[in-house]
């Protein structure tokens, strides 16, 4: 079958934002310990986020009952965790939690970076209508980065003078 290739102009931001999460994956993958510690900095609740985390790897098969041996946990002692936390909390409803906090994270960096870069100049209000318009515009038009979003809506002329979206 023939197929024409499509060439697709891809940005600068768009290759930094890829190098930025290829980064992360191969930061987890050679020693998810480092990011863990980055990460529990910003937790509430560091030890049980821990405690997940260490499940999550395990799950995941980053970490091998050896590795786990070398904290002084083993199989027995990591079923014990998993009632705790599954007691305590529902894991995959906090693991949620934990993604969309950090999507939220993403996306506010996103829309800081977006306001800099256009130099827009917005109150308190036009700022909260301008991301819930741009996440609104995101999201109908399956688009994850607040940025491509925002050129997406001045090509389509749907920007005001101030570079507010109409």
């Amino acid at each position: 079958m023939f197929r024409k290739n499509k060439e697709k102009n891809v940005s600068n931001e768009d290759i930094k934002l890829y190098e930025e999460a290829l980064n992360l994956y191969q930061k987890v993958s050679e020693n998810p310990l480092s990011v863990c510690v980055d990460i529990t900095k910003y937790q509430e609740d560091r030890v049980i986020f821990v405690v997940m985390y260490i499940l999550l790897l395990y799950k995941e098969k980053l970490i091998t009952d050896e590795e786990l041996l070398t904290i002084g946990i083993d199989r027995q002692e990591l079923e014990t965790l998993q009632a705790i936390v599954n007691s305590t909390f529902n894991y995959d409803t906090t693991l949620l939690e934990l993604k969309v906090q950090e999507a939220i994270r993403v996306y506010q960096k996103q829309i800081s970076e977006l306001i800099e870069e256009e130099r827009l100049s917005l109150s308190e209000s036009e700022s909260n209508e301008f991301t819930g318009k741009l996440a609104k515009f995101a999201h109908e038009n399956d688009v994850n980065n607040l940025k491509i979003a925002y050129r997406l809506l001045k090509a389509e002329g749907k920007l005001d003078t101030k570079g507010l979206i109409l």
